[in-house]
């Protein structure tokens, strides 16, 4: 097969291949246009990949301090310009044409290619249509002898047109690079087949080029230098130096006769490139890899051309009108994503932050004010979300602490998630307050549980006394929210771990005591207490057994051991009564069996106070009810025949049944509910008889003991009152069954003693 010319192969490792279809910053095609049509609608038909925009102003950054201060040379061209080959000659590289063979359409082809030997590494010249890398490559000379500190850089990307991302990526850096250098030289080389193709189109674009670094061409124009390549290419063009150079100031005259005197600025450029091809000035020339002598170019370029030190690049990124448009649309839809995914079900924070710090990165490199527009409007929705958020967590927090409010998993999971994106926004001060709030409330929760479930007694001074323990539908949801704030946040998983615990624990020592518990009704109140309280807790448990099934509690058998103790201490309570009733009526108002009976009634009284307000235990309260109403009916009426007796009996022998009496109503009224009014009734008349009885034998004994003022009768008749005064003073303890105050025998003692004082004196 027939070779390719030498110059269509020769790439750079760090550019993209010259047959894709798009555009570029800057054509020196055939077209008159800074783009045509097709390749506008190839650009827009392609996704504009924004990480290798960015990777390519990373990548390129890295080079920024070794210009800084420096004074920079450009070498800039197309893909396939030779621009490796340039700066492998700059170098001092012998190159040289060698064969490099290839695959295409399934045929191996061979083709003349040229190589460097002992090349630099970063700038390789390629030998396929594929570049490598897309960053700016930097060469120092080493031969600079203490003269100017000279960089020359590589610029890739300019007019490769099927990456708009790299040519952008090098207007940024370009940028970057004129604001760091001390000065700018331009080596710009040009495909010679292009000024043919379209001679103006081509012209103009070289000025539009030029006018992206310069503000007028005109005055700074010694500082670019112009290389046309690739001219052995045109037919009738001989393959030397001489040749070409001939052949190019001929072109150029025929474009200077073909262009408009008015346009003063393409006649301007012709003329420097004529000029400086006819006198050899190497601001224009054509270069070969082999005839052209690098080492006089080298010493031109840093010694003849002119730095220029005030550059328009510095000012802004230098962004053709396609490419700012097309940045700007692309801008545009990632500030409509980040919106979308910020709305979403649920929310794509990590896309949105992604957005928001390329749309940072963006606006760090780029002086374009869509960028910043679109960054603001990136930090809005992020803040936005951010304050609704807060607002989401104060609710969901407060709901779930509050014992009115319903509260699930979810809702915490809600929380937890919603806390995750205020850390992935950088929001961390408002999510570690409110994982604190968290916190405070867990701790909350598992100190307000553990007060229903505690330990049954409480020490206080030496003495037991029962702590209020139950689980009360409040306490239920709320063990049920603190088991859904720990699955959403396992960190606080012992709080529900440590309260399940206790409740476990309490569970089973409750219902063991109360399954080992021998009711009698010997046992003292304090131990009825505990069990009534036992029963309770275990009943409130019970109630909650719905709500308490989700925590994996043994509690299915509650409810048998609450019903055998109902029906235990119901018979118990049936077999009390029966001996009771037994008691009475074969002792009759014995004080020992009251004694018995007021024992067993505060036992009673114990379990109805206990047991009074729970369900299940109806039996043993309606057996409580039945001995109270049994004791009431016998009780009374045996009090009343007690009374009635006493009335029939003489003075002698009152005393000591009056007692008796008196103990049995003071038992009965001992008891809390129990001593009827008719008691009371049937003792105060008892009373009022043996009061009328004992007032009417003072008043006897008063008449007959007054004492005469005849002392001779009150010596015959003193023997008859002390007599009476014996038998009075017999009497005295009835005084004691009167209220305080009232006296019967006590006030006749006293009114004989002052009659006889009177008389003595």
């Amino acid at each position: 097969m027939k070779s390719e010319d030498p110059w269509n192969i020769v790439q750079e490792n760090d550019t993209d291949s010259s047959d894709d279809n798009s555009f570029s910053n800057y054509s020196f095609g055939s077209n008159g246009s800074e783009h045509s049509f097709e390749d506008l609608g190839l650009m827009f038909a392609k996704s504009f990949d924004m990480s290798m925009l960015k990777e390519s102003i990373e990548t390129g950054s890295k080079i920024l301090d070794r210009v800084e201060g420096k004074h920079v040379v450009l070498v800039i061209g197309k893909t396939g310009t030779g621009k490796s080959t340039f700066i492998q000659g700059i170098a001092g590289k012998k190159l040289h044409q060698t064969t490099h063979f290839t695959d295409c359409a399934g045929k191996t082809v061979e083709n003349s290619v040229y190589d460097a030997k002992n090349a630099l590494p970063d700038f390789k010249i390629g030998h396929d249509k594929i570049s490598q890398t897309k960053a700016f490559c930097c060469f120092v000379p080493e031969d600079q002898d203490g003269k100017e500190d000279i960089v020359y850089i590589d610029t890739p990307g300019f007019e490769d047109t099927h990456h708009e991302e790299i040519d952008i990526a090098t207007s940024v850096m370009l940028s970057h690079i004129a604001k760091k250098c001390k000065s700018i030289r331009f080596v710009v080389l040009i495909n010679y087949t292009s000024l043919l193709e379209d001679r103006g189109g081509a012209a103009r674009s070289i000025l539009r080029f030029t006018s992206a670094f310069v503000k007028d061409f005109s005055k700074d124009k010694q500082g670019f230098m112009f290389l046309f390549t690739h001219t052995n290419e045109i037919s009738g063009v001989c393959d030397n130096r001489a040749s070409s150079r001939k052949a190019l100031q001929e072109e150029l005259l025929r474009l200077k006769q073909g262009s408009s005197r008015s346009d003063k600025d393409l006649l301007g450029l012709i003329d420097f490139l004529t000029k400086s091809l006819q006198k050899g000035y190497l601001f224009a020339d054509v270069l070969h890899p082999l005839e052209s002598d690098f080492k006089k170019l080298k010493t031109f370029i840093e010694t003849k051309q002119k730095p220029i030190k005030t550059l328009t690049m510095a000012e802004s990124c230098g962004l053709t009108a396609a490419s700012k448009h097309r940045l700007s649309g692309e801008i545009t839809a990632i500030l409509l994503k980040s919106r979308k995914h910020i709305q979403s079900k649920p929310p794509k924070v990590s896309a949105v932050k992604e957005n928001h710090e390329l749309l940072e990165y963006l606006y760090s490199q780029l002086n374009f004010s869509d960028i910043q527009k679109a960054r603001d409007e990136s930090h809005f929705l992020i803040n936005r979300f951010i304050d609704e958020a807060k607002d989401r967590i104060v609710e969901e927090i407060t709901k779930g602490g509050a014992n009115d409010s319903l509260f699930s998993v979810e809702d915490a999971i809600d929380v937890g998630e919603t806390l995750c994106y205020l850390d992935v926004f950088r929001a961390q001060n408002a999510s570690q307050h409110f994982r604190t709030k968290v916190h405070d409330l867990l701790v909350s929760m598992e100190e307000t549980l553990s007060l229903p479930i505690g330990d049954i007694l409480v020490t206080t001074e030496g003495a037991l006394s029962l702590s209020s323990r139950s689980m009360s539908n409040t306490d239920a949801r709320v063990l049920d929210k603190l088991n859904s704030w720990c699955k959403a946040f396992p960190e606080h998983e012992k709080y529900y771990t440590k309260v399940l615990h206790q409740l476990k624990t309490a569970i089973e020592s409750t219902a063991r005591r109360v399954e080992e518990f021998e009711f009698s009704m010997d046992r003292q109140p304090e131990d009825i207490a505990i069990l009534c309280s036992d029963v309770c807790f275990l009943n409130s448990i019970h109630q909650q057994i719905e709500l308490l099934l989700v925590h994996e509690l043994d509690i299915d058998e509650l409810y048998n051991t609450l019903v055998v103790m109902d029906q235990y201490i119901s018979e118990v309570l049936i077999l009390s009564t029966s001996e009771a009733m037994a008691d009475l009526e074969k002792h009759s108002l014995d004080e020992e069996v009251l004694e018995r009976i007021a024992a067993r009634l505060c036992v009673l009284d114990a379990l109805q106070l206990g047991l009074g307000s729970q369900q299940g235990f109806e039996d043993a309260l309606s057996s409580i009810r039945q001995f109270s109403l049994e004791l009431e009916d016998i009780v009374p009426f045996q009090f009343e025949g007690m009374c009635t007796d006493a009335k029939e009996k003489n003075l002698d022998e009152l005393q000591e049944l009056l007692h008796r009496i008196k103990g049995v109503l003071d038992i009965c009224s001992g008891i809390e509910g129990f001593a009827p009014e008719n008691m009371r009734h049937n003792f105060q008349s008892l009373l009022d008889v043996i009061k009328e009885r004992m007032k009417s034998l003072s008043a006897s004994f008063l008449q007959t003991s007054m004492p005469s003022k005849n002392l001779l009768d009150c010596v015959l008749n003193g023997e008859e009152a002390g007599l009476g005064l014996n038998s009075l003073s017999a009497h005295a303890w009835f005084d004691d069954f009167l209220p305080e105050g009232i006296s019967i025998v006590s006030t006749a003692f006293m009114q004989v003693q002052k009659d006889y004082e009177n008389l003595s004196e």
